[in-house]
């Protein structure tokens, strides 16, 4: 067979590898397109992009090179690799890099910047722009969600977007605008994570899950639920749910954190105190120094909080002793200390200008597109779990609430 003829035939056969997304195949298929026409632009961006899915991303940015028309996944690779700067490098000159530019802002905790991105990619209302199906517009609102409840953003996210018409189904969706709606204090939250609770226990129920499995998939919207009833002045029903999603022991120590600290705030400083310093004392026992800054932050506060309820001055105040990074923490603190040095009637006339409302400080947070409960999966999954991402398909956005997917400059061949 002539070399025309043979790489028309292996064109037509990467094109089908494409089609089925079999990048193993698609890999392969493109090397032997490349062994005859090493110039071939669509051979080079195949393999390219198969490499970055098969998480071969060194190889893929060394594919890439410096060819202006793989800069997108150049900078997906750069971006898995941990160079964010560099990921951050390439212009914005198409949709793939967008993506890539947004989810590493917010990897960087840039969420504002992240948001604006998505906002961008969501509103932008010019004919040149892709039409998006269904699908593709719910995983780019979950990150606008996502970074805009990170940022501060909720009301304009809540403001911008229409809630999904069907919160069970899209559930994730669902948890990330119940997670905007709970950081600015609309009163639709609890519904709205009552509904993606839901959703997520049929989801979990239908894959035949183990009741571990079935705790660790939903302990994520229990704990954003319960912190949502504890905002809006639902303390008894937030003490409930958090105190029964903590029985359960959940997998994950920043989830069993945000229970515990919902459970402390919710309780008013004056019920079940023993308890309360029961459940913080070991987190206190390291100074905690196993969490990230903004739930230190919130720890050290309801610590404090918890030991001048039970008349230990001197240990609360050596709690609060070193400064927080935060002015708003550095403020609550102060204003708890003025509070507890005050006789008693003033103490209470001090509650009643300001209430000590901690927990809405640190709630869990969103989820991401493509992550599935805010995180990527990058381990080797279970065939229960392999199973159920063939039934289900590519799972939504980033999680607001402990927590961009991370495929989008490689989804499109």
């Amino acid at each position: 067979m002539a070399d025309a003829e043979r790489l028309a035939k292996l064109r037509e056969d990467l094109e089908k590898a494409c089609k089925a997304q079999k990048f193993s195949k698609i890999l392969k298929k493109a090397n032997e397109v490349l062994s005859i026409d090493g110039e071939d632009a669509d051979a080079k961006r195949c393999k390219a992009v198969a490499l970055a899915k098969l998480d071969r991303c060194e190889e893929g940015l060394e594919c890439c090179g410096d060819d202006e028309a793989l800069q997108d996944v150049k900078a997906y690779c750069q971006y898995r690799l941990g160079d964010l700067e560099g990921a951050l490098q390439a212009d914005i000159n198409n949709e793939a890099v967008a993506h890539v530019r947004a989810q590493t802002l917010y990897k960087q905790g840039k969420y504002a910047e992240a948001a604006d991105i998505y906002a961008s990619l969501l509103f932008d209302e010019r004919e040149d722009q892709p039409k998006r199906s269904a699908a593709d517009r719910r995983e780019l609102e979950a990150n606008y969600y996502a970074a805009c409840a990170l940022a501060g953003k909720g009301r304009e996210a809540i403001s911008r977007l229409k809630p999904p018409d069907d919160p069970e189904q899209h559930h994730e969706l669902a948890y990330n605008r119940g997670c905007c709606e709970a950081q600015c204090g609309a009163t639709e939250a609890t519904a709205t994570l009552e509904k993606a609770l839901s959703g997520a226990e049929r989801a979990v129920e239908e894959d035949g899950a183990s009741l571990q499995e079935k705790t660790d998939e939903t302990a994520q919207y229990a704990a954003q639920l319960a912190y949502a009833l504890e905002r809006s002045g639902d303390s008894s029903n937030a003490v409930e749910r958090a105190k029964t999603l903590l029985k359960a022991k959940p997998s994950d120590a920043a989830v069993r954190f945000a229970a515990t600290c919902t459970l402390v705030a919710a309780r008013r400083d004056e019920t079940d105190l023993f308890d309360s310093h029961k459940r913080l004392k070991p987190y206190a026992a390291s100074n905690f120094s196993d969490l990230n800054d903004k739930h230190a932050a919130l720890g050290r506060l309801l610590w404090a909080r918890t030991l001048f309820a039970m008349g230990k001055h001197q240990d609360a105040l050596s709690a609060l002793e070193k400064p927080f990074t935060n002015p708003e923490d550095q403020c609550d603190a102060e204003l708890l200390i003025a509070v507890h040095s005050q006789p008693e009637k003033q103490k209470k006339k001090v509650r009643q200008r300001r209430p000590l409302h901690f927990a809405s400080r640190a709630p869990l947070t969103p989820v991401r597109a493509g992550q599935g409960q805010g995180r990527r999966r990058r381990v080797p999954r279970s065939a229960r779990e392999e199973a159920r991402r063939r039934r289900r398909g590519a799972r939504p956005g980033h999680r607001a609430g402990l927590g961009v997917g991370e495929d989008e400059a490689c989804r499109r061949l």
